[in-house]
C-alpha cells in the first residue's frame, strides 16, 4: 500500500475545472485500500473569486481534515513541508498543476525513489509558467524549456486531458513515455437529465472562469442575435468569476441582456442542479493568442469539465471547435462545433435547438451515453489507479 499526497494550488470549493478535479479525486481515494489520501496542501490563499473557504463545512468531515492551506509559493520552503506532510519514499506525490514543479527537483535529491505524477491541460507549461521570481529574467523559451527538463527529469508521468493536450507536450519536448491521456472527468450520478419538458422556456447556461480565452462577449452576442428572433421565452444564466468580470458586466451594462444572470462561482455541489435548470450550454472559447517575454503562445481550452458536465446532464451543446473540445463533443450528434468567433453560425444553430425540442433530447441523449461511458470520475479514476499500481 502505497499514500497519496495532493497538492494543488487551490482546494477551493467553487467551481473551477482544477478544483473539481482536486476534489473529486480526493473523494476517490480518501478511502482507498490501496492508495489512500494522506494529506492535501494548498495554497494559503487565492488571487480571484470566493477567498479560501478554509472550514470546507460543506465537506466531507474526513476531507476537511486532510486540508492543509499551508503552502507558500517559497519552493525551498513549500518542498520541507511537503515533506514534512508526508512519507517519502512510501507516499507518491500527485500534483494537480505544474506549479511546484521545481520542487520535485528538491525531493528528489532527499528522496530519489519517490513517485511523482504531475496533471495538467498544458497552458501552463506553454506559457513556460514556472512559478513567481524564476521567471523574471527568462525569456518564454528559456522557462519553457527550463520546465520541461525538469518534468522529463523529475516526473513518473505527467497527465493530460486530451489528445490535443498530448501532442501539444510532444511538440515542446515532454518524452513520450512519461506522458499519460486521461480524458474526462464528472460524476454521473450526481449530474443527470432532467425531466423533459417541452415548453415556450429555454434555459441557456454558460459556465466557465471569466478569462478572456473563454469567450464569453461571443456568448453575449449570440444570446442577444437569438433573442431578436426567436418567439421562445428565452433565459441566460452565467456562472463562473474570474479577472474579465468587470468587462462582462459592462458589455452587458452598455447592450442589455433581457432575463440575464451572473450566479458568479458556485459550490461544486450545487452545480449539478444548476445543469438541471438548463436546456442547452453555451460554451464558446476562443484561441487566445498571447505575447510574453519575447515569444508567444496560444492559450485555448484543452478539454471544457463543463462539456463533461452538460453531457452527463443530457444537455445538447454548441461549442467552438478548439483545443480539445472535439474530443469532448461530437459534431451533430451530441451538439454542435462551431468555428472559432463564428456569432452567425452559432446564431443559427442555437436557435434551431430553442426551435426543436426532439433535436435537443436526441443531441442530450447521445451525450449522456458518451459520458457515462468515457467521462465519469469511476473510469477516468481507474486510470489513475493504474498508473499508481504501475510505480
Amino acid at each position: 500500500m502505497r499514500d497519496i499526497c495532493l497538492v494543488s494550488p487551490t482546494f477551493d470549493e467553487y467551481i473551477g475545472g482544477m478544483e473539481t478535479h482536486g476534489y473529486e479525486f480526493a473523494k476517490f481515494f480518501l478511502n482507498d485500500s490501496i492508495n489512500p489520501i494522506r494529506s492535501i496542501l494548498t495554497k494559503k490563499k487565492i488571487k480571484y473569486g470566493t477567498p479560501l473557504n478554509t472550514n470546507y463545512a460543506s465537506r466531507s468531515a474526513l476531507i476537511s481534515d486532510l486540508v492543509k492551506p499551508i503552502l507558500s509559493g517559497d519552493f525551498k520552503e513549500d518542498a520541507q513541508t511537503i515533506i514534512d506532510n508526508s512519507n517519502f519514499p512510501e507516499t507518491i506525490l500527485y500534483m494537480n498543476s505544474p506549479t511546484w514543479t521545481p520542487v520535485c527537483s528538491i525531493i528528489k535529491e532527499k528522496y530519489p525513489d519517490t513517485k511523482i505524477i504531475i496533471r495538467t491541460g498544458g497552458n501552463d507549461i506553454i506559457a513556460g509558467w514556472i512559478g513567481e521570481g524564476i521567471n523574471d529574467n527568462c525569456t518564454l523559451e528559456e522557462s519553457r524549456s527550463k520546465l520541461v527538463t525538469m518534468l522529463n527529469r523529475y516526473t513518473d508521468y505527467l497527465i493530460v486531458n486530451s489528445e490535443y493536450s498530448f501532442n501539444r507536450m510532444l511538440s515542446v519536448g515532454i518524452e513520450i513515455n512519461v506522458l499519460k491521456k486521461v480524458i474526462g472527468g464528472v460524476d454521473c450520478k450526481s449530474f443527470s437529465p432532467k425531466k423533459q419538458d417541452n415548453s415556450d422556456c429555454v434555459n441557456i447556461l454558460t459556465v466557465g472562469r471569466l478569462v478572456e480565452f473563454k469567450g464569453i462577449e461571443y456568448c453575449l452576442d449570440i444570446v442577444r442575435k437569438v433573442m431578436n428572433i426567436s418567439k421562445k421565452n428565452i433565459t441566460y444564466s452565467i456562472i463562473g468569476d474570474g479577472p474579465y468580470k468587470e468587462i462582462i458586466l459592462n458589455n452587458i451594462k452598455n447592450n442589455p441582456i433581457q432575463n440575464i444572470k451572473i450566479l458568479g462561482a458556485q459550490r461544486i455541489e450545487l452545480m449539478p442542479e444548476y445543469f438541471k435548470t438548463a436546456d442547452i450550454l453555451l460554451h464558446m472559447p476562443i484561441s487566445l493568442r498571447r505575447y510574453e517575454r519575447e515569444s508567444s503562445y496560444i492559450h485555448t481550452e484543452t478539454m471544457g469539465r463543463c462539456l463533461c458536465e452538460a453531457s452527463a446532464s443530457g444537455l445538447p451543446i454548441i461549442a467552438t471547435n478548439v483545443g480539445g473540445i472535439s474530443e469532448i463533443v461530437e459534431n451533430e450528434k451530441t451538439g454542435f462545433l462551431i468555428p472559432e468567433k463564428d456569432i452567425s453560425t452559432a446564431t443559427e444553430k442555437l436557435n434551431y435547438l430553442i426551435d426543436n425540442y426532439s433535436e435537443r433530447v436526441r443531441l442530450g441523449f447521445n451525450g449522456r451515453k458518451r459520458a457515462l461511458k468515457l467521462f465519469d470520475w469511476n473510469h477516468v479514476f481507474d486510470e489513475y489507479r493504474k498508473l499508481f499500481n504501475k510505480i
